[in-house]
């Protein structure tokens, strides 16, 4: 009995040992059958491959398809002129790139040693589309990132943008910088001055290749010229909803964006003219809410004697029923010259009110031979 329990021992641990070599064989086995699949000359490597290579091919056969389309669509253009053909040709159709890729861009048209071409990016894949056909140049193997998306500045500031690019940072150098609105800022080696109110977006190219960075620039003053902006727009006062009265006494009306008001001559008596336009006609202009106003006058004459007299005058009715306002004036005073003028401003607070209507009232006076004006030149809304 003993013997035949040692015999079954003995068998349990001869079965045991087949079992772990077995397991080990196994293993072995498999990792050659992984390795095969997926080792560096794998078949799924191989295969992945394989399928970039028809990937890639296919791109450059679409992309030199496009090109041979403007050549043929007028055979007298330019290597240069059907280069920009195909570029806008590209850009849009797109969507036809995306059979390959989800991520698709297109670059801008290239001036180089005398050639042209442009870049156009499909997921990571670089094409250089260009005469005579499209090469495949790389992969975009890093990453762009810029340390601000969005500013906001006053004219005459300076902002440093800084971009990284992980894991080539050596390649910075290549980095190009574009605004898309030079009249509210400019950028030169990530440096973003701020010119005038308005919009402008910063770019930063890698290379020519259309990887980008972008950062939004808000240029805003914290003011806003009523008649700057009148201009520019070729308004007049009644397109901006100006009314006005005179009284029986003004010899000339200035009835015009940047001369609003009246002029007498040779004891006329008094002149005066009240010009009105609701608040809101003035606020929908920018769609900014505002704290207060500013109104530049001019006054001034060609009185011969120490008796003229100048005003201008700015009252602001609220939607509570009060008022605020403030003046400018020039009391018997005589020109050293003739139309000598005098620069006024005023201003007008809003104190957390929200006005309703606003009058500019200008007046002169001279009992005398010579004459007196008094004009609005400017309004500023001030935030």
């Amino acid at each position: 009995m003993q013997k035949k329990r040692r015999n079954r021992r003995n068998n349990k641990g001869i079965t045991l040992i087949a079992l772990v070599i077995t397991i080990i064989v196994l293993l072995i086995l498999a990792g050659i059958s992984i390795a095969t699949l997926t080792g560096e000359n794998g078949i799924l490597t191989k295969a992945t491959k394989a399928s970039d290579e028809t990937k890639k091919t296919q791109i450059k056969e679409y992309l030199d398809l496009k090109i041979v389309e403007e050549q043929t669509e007028d055979w007298e253009r330019t290597g240069k002129e059907v280069i920009v053909a195909t570029q806008k040709n590209v850009q849009t159709h797109k969507s036809d790139l995306e059979q390959w890729g989800k991520d698709v861009k297109v670059g801008e048209v290239i001036e180089k040693e005398q050639e042209e071409f442009f870049y156009v990016t499909v997921d990571k894949g670089i094409y250089k589309v260009g005469l005579p056909r499209t090469e495949f140049v790389g992969y975009l193997d890093f990453e762009m990132k810029i340390d601000k998306s969005h500013i906001t500045m006053k004219p005459g500031e300076t902002e440093q943008l800084t971009v990284t690019i992980e894991p080539h940072n050596q390649l910075e150098e290549t980095l190009i910088w574009t605004s898309s609105n030079e009249e509210v800022a400019t950028v030169s080696e990530g440096v973003v001055t701020a010119k005038n109110n308005g919009t402008a977006v910063i770019r930063v190219t890698f290379n020519n290749f259309p990887c980008f960075c972008e950062c939004v620039i808000e240029v805003d003053s914290g003011e806003f010229s009523v008649f700057k902006y009148a201009k520019e727009k070729e308004m007049t006062l009644e397109d901006l909803g100006f009314t006005w009265t005179f009284n029986s006494h003004v010899t000339n009306q200035f009835l015009k964006i940047g001369q609003m008001g009246v002029q007498a001559y040779n004891n006329s008596g008094t002149t005066s003219a009240t010009f009105s336009i609701a608040y809101q006609d003035l606020q929908k202009l920018e769609g900014k809410t505002y704290n207060s106003i500013r109104t530049n006058f001019i006054i001034g004459g060609d009185a011969y004697y120490n008796n003229a007299d100048a005003k201008g005058e700015v009252v602001v009715t609220f939607k509570d029923g009060t008022k605020a306002s403030n003046y400018c004036y020039e009391k018997g005073f005589q020109p050293q010259y003739t139309g000598q003028s005098f620069y006024k401003e005023v201003v007008v607070p809003f104190n957390g009110k929200e006005p309703q209507t606003i009058q500019f009232i200008t007046s002169g006076y001279d009992p005398d031979s010579g004459g007196t004006y008094s004009y609005v030149y400017n309004i500023t809304l001030i935030k």
